[in-house]
């Protein structure tokens, strides 16, 4: 359940991250969707898994051991509510197909535009990317 001052509170959490450099077990596509998932709801889904990786390596295992295949099975083992992208709400998450090890990256729904973690920071890609996505 979202928080009532839930759009503050993500505005406020992106904004601190706006600049923040992609890095395993810091700032990658999941820790970024799990801190945003906190601000609008208080509920922490990677408290498990911060600090435990630093490498793409690392990052993979903890997909791995969690028994998802990619990222948006990961994401899918703490988010309830799969939905088809179109149904996608402003906060909720969405899962870009990419060309690595991991399937998927995650992000999360602003209006027609997807917010995503890049090298330079938050990023955006456009919602029609997105293959796969989960209710907030």
């Amino acid at each position: 359940m979202r928080r009532q001052d839930w759009r503050k509170r993500i505005g406020e959490y992106v904004a601190e991250l706006r600049a923040e450099p992609y890095a395993f077990g810091r700032h990658d596509c999941w820790l970024f969707v799990a801190g945003a998932i906190k601000a609008m709801t208080g509920i922490d889904h990677a408290e498990p898994h911060r600090g435990r990786y630093t490498t793409a390596r690392g990052a993979l295992g903890v997909m791995k051991r969690a028994g998802a295949t990619n990222m948006a099975d990961f994401a899918g083992l703490y988010l309830d509510e799969p939905l088809h992208p179109v149904e996608a709400q402003i906060g909720d998450v969405m899962a870009i197909p990419t060309d690595d090890t991991f399937g998927f990256s995650l992000g999360i729904l602003n209006g027609e535009q997807v917010l995503v973690v890049t090298p330079a920071g938050i990023g955006v890609r456009d919602r029609a990317d997105a293959t796969r996505a989960f209710r907030v």
